[in-house]
Formats: structure tokens, C-alpha cells, sequence
């Protein structure tokens, strides 16, 4: 399934920012986003300000059978978390004017700024503090990224770490791409039910758990997690196989015996329940 993936990018946000709480276990603290940045609040303009954007990238799957195509896979990802220090400025439309909030207040965005050693530093302290996440996972967030009951990764296969550079700039960006080739864990098979259910069946692991993790905690995130949680309930389809009774059971074993041994049949119904 495609959903280990949302997994990982949630799991990884909240893991980098403690659930959007104190104590944060990076610099970058609640400025970390899944796939896209959101207006700053709290700075003012010409604040430094180090944030985190977790994507995942190209993702392949292997098949598993060594006789047949298809699933179950074994899932690779490249998760990419880019690391960048950047100062708070303006976000201007369109029209080259200020965008402005519901507050009728400016709101501000990521603006690139030039490279100076200790913005280079920092950036590798940044980095630590993500690596660190693995070794020492400061909170439970952490906790549930591999090894963990509810791991939201099978292993770590190789990690990159890349400079980024804004070749058409006139400045040099403090910024850095680190690549982690992950495993995912295998989606659990489905049920086989004979009477489809009532209820709308819930999310499977490991993007359920997670979720109704990050729910139950009622932090900054839970609203959100409440939102993407009813939308994948209501059309996600998670429901089992619906299939009717096995009733009975027939085997027909042909003359292998070179004329020695007839033709045989096996049948065994199945009590009514």
C-alpha cells in the first residue's frame, strides 16, 4: 500500500518536532513540515530561523514471490528531510504585494540567505540532532520510527547527506538534502469476513495507530490527524474480503500410478454454522 508512506512523512514530523511541543529535540523545534512550508508565526522579520520538510521521494518494491509477479512487495523509500537555516520575511502574492493573514497581518515565509560558517555549523548540528533521532530517539515519536512494536521502518539502508545549491542565485543557500533509503514494513493482509460490517473498518497499521497516537496525545498536530483520519475512514475502502461460507472441499487425484492406482476423489463438507 501507498499509505506506509503518509506513515513515514507523519511519523518523521512528529518525531523531529516532538508533536509540535516542548521539549523540541532540534533547533529547528515546531518548524518542521510534511511536503510544503506554512506561514511563520511567533517571528519577526529578519529572525534566523532553521526548519525541516520531509518528503518521500522514489519509491520501489520488489516482489516477494520468487514464482509469481505481484504483492506482496518489499517496500523501499527515500525519505528526503531538507535541513535549511533561513531568515523570516514577507509573503508577497502574485501581484508583488504583502499576503495578509485573517488578522489583516502580514504573513511571512522562508526567505534564502548567504552562507557564513556559523550557518554552516549549525546546519551540522541540525543534521546530528536528525541522526540522533535514530540512535537515541529522545521521545516517543522517536521511539516508533524502527524497532519499536509499531515501527513505521523495517531498517535504514543507507543514509546521504548533500550540500544544496541555488546555482542561479547570486548567494549561496545554507541548506542541506539528506536521503535515507528506507524498508517499510509489510501491510497487513486483509480479513475474510462473510457478512460485510456495519461500521466503517479502521485505517490499518501502520498509519491508524499513528494517527489515533497523535489524536489521543491533543497536541497542535491532532486537529489535523482528526481531519485526515475521517477523510481516509470515509473513503478508503479498508473494509475484509467478503466472501461467502466454504461449504465443501473436493479433491480429485488423477491415475499417477502408471495404471497401478485408480483414479481417486476426496470430499468433506463443512458443518452448517
Amino acid at each position: 500500500m501507498s499509505l506506509e508512506r503518509t506513515a513515514l512523512r507523519i511519523g518523521m514530523v512528529m518525531a523531529l518536532s516532538n508533536a509540535m511541543q516542548a521539549p523540541f529535540p532540534t533547533i529547528a523545534q515546531d518548524r518542521v513540515y510534511d511536503s510544503r512550508i506554512d506561514p511563520f508565526q511567533g517571528l519577526k522579520e529578519g529572525d534566523i530561523a532553521p526548519l525541516a520538510i520531509v518528503y518521500t521521494d522514489d519509491d520501489d518494491r520488489e516482489s516477494l514471490s520468487g514464482n509469481n509477479g505481484g504483492p506482496p512487495w518489499r517496500q523501499s523509500v527515500n525519505l528526503v528531510i531538507e535541513l535549511s537555516m533561513g531568515m523570516v520575511g514577507s509573503l508577497v502574492g502574485e501581484d508583488g504585494n504583502p499576503m495578509l493573514g485573517e488578522d489583516n497581518k502580514p504573513l511571512s515565509t522562508f526567505v534564502p540567505i548567504a552562507t557564513e560558517p556559523q550557518l554552516e555549523a549549525m546546519l551540522d548540528l541540525f543534521e546530528e540532532q536528525v541522526e540522533r533521532l535514530f540512535r537515541q530517539p529522545p521521545n516517543a515519536w522517536g521511539q516508533r520510527l524502527i524497532g519499536s512494536e509499531d515501527a513505521l521502518i523495517v531498517r535504514v539502508e543507507s543514509w546521504s547527506s548533500k550540500r544544496y545549491v541555488e546555482r542561479e542565485a547570486q548567494y549561496r543557500f545554507a541548506a542541506r538534502q539528506i536521503m535515507l533509503r528506507v524498508m517499510l514494513p509489510q501491510p497487513p493482509s486483509p480479513d475474510i469476513v462473510a457478512v460485510a460490517p456495519v461500521e466503517p473498518p479502521p485505517i490499518p497499521p501502520p498509519l491508524g495507530p499513528l494517527l489515533d497516537a497523535i489524536i489521543d496525545d491533543n497536541g497542535p498536530y491532532a486537529a489535523d490527524a482528526e481531519a485526515l483520519k475521517e477523510m481516509l475512514t470515509e473513503s478508503g475502502n479498508f473494509g475484509p474480503l467478503v466472501l461467502a461460507p466454504l461449504k465443501r472441499i473436493r479433491i480429485k487425484e488423477a491415475d499417477a500410478g502408471g495404471g497401478k492406482r485408480p483414479d481417486g476423489v476426496a470430499q468433506a463438507n463443512f458443518p452448517e454454522t
